[in-house]
C-alpha cells in the first residue's frame, strides 16, 4: 500500500475515533471520510483494532522523533521545558484528540494487539525523554525514573483534557516546570 493511501487510512480513523470514539465509530465512517470504499480498508485493515495500532505507532514515531529533534537543537535542561510545553501546548490543540487518547489507553487494557503497540509507544517515548534527562540531570539521578514520572504527568494532564472541557493545565505545567530542578538534582 502507497504510504499516502496508508496515511490517509490512518488520519481517517483517527478523525472519526476522536469524534466518536472507538467502539461508537464504524468502519463505513472511516472510510467516507477517507474518501475510499470499506472493501478497500478490510483489504490493508483487518479491522478497526488495527487501525487503532497503526495510529499508536504512527504517533508513536512522531513523538520520538519530535523529542529527538527537541533534543538536537537545545541543551538538556531547555529541551525537557520545551517539551513539557510543547506537549500540553498540543494537547490543547487537539483537544478532540485528547479523548482518543484516553480510549486508546483505556482499549489497550482489553486487547492484546493494542496493549503491545500501547506499551511500546510509552517505552519508547519514557527511553526518549530518559536520554535528555540523563544529560541534564546530576550523575545520581535515575534519569528513567524521572522520565516515567514526566511523561505519566504530562499524560495525565493530556487525561484530565479530554474529561474535563473546563481544565486549564496551565498551572500544573508551571508547577511541573518548576520542580524541574529538583527532579533532576540540582
Amino acid at each position: 500500500m502507497a504510504e499516502s493511501t496508508r496515511d490517509r487510512w490512518i488520519s481517517a480513523a483517527e478523525r472519526v475515533f476522536a469524534r466518536r470514539g472507538l467502539h461508537a465509530a464504524t468502519v463505513a465512517e472511516i472510510a467516507t471520510d477517507a474518501g475510499l470504499s470499506v472493501g478497500l480498508l478490510y483489504r490493508y485493515f483487518p479491522g478497526k483494532t488495527e487501525l487503532a495500532v497503526a495510529i499508536v505507532e504512527r504517533d508513536r514515531e512522531q513523538t520520538v522523533a519530535t523529542i529527538d529533534e527537541v533534543a538536537s537543537v537545545t541543551g538538556s535542561r531547555a529541551a525537557l521545558e520545551v517539551l513539557i510545553d510543547g506537549w500540553l501546548d498540543e494537547a490543547l490543540e487537539h483537544r478532540a484528540l485528547s479523548a482518543l487518547v484516553a480510549d486508546i489507553s483505556a482499549e489497550a487494557g482489553r486487547e492484546g494487539a493494542l496493549a503491545v503497540a500501547a506499551l511500546r509507544h510509552e517505552r519508547d517515548v519514557v527511553d526518549a525523554v530518559a536520554g535528555i534527562v540523563a544529560r541534564a540531570a546530576a550523575p545520581t539521578v535515575d534519569a528513567t525514573a524521572v522520565a516515567v514520572l514526566l511523561v505519566s504527568a504530562l499524560d495525565g494532564l493530556t487525561m484530565r483534557l479530554a474529561i474535563d472541557h473546563g481544565f486549564d493545565p496551565r498551572p500544573s505545567v508551571e508547577a511541573l516546570r518548576r520542580g524541574l530542578p529538583a527532579l533532576l538534582g540540582a
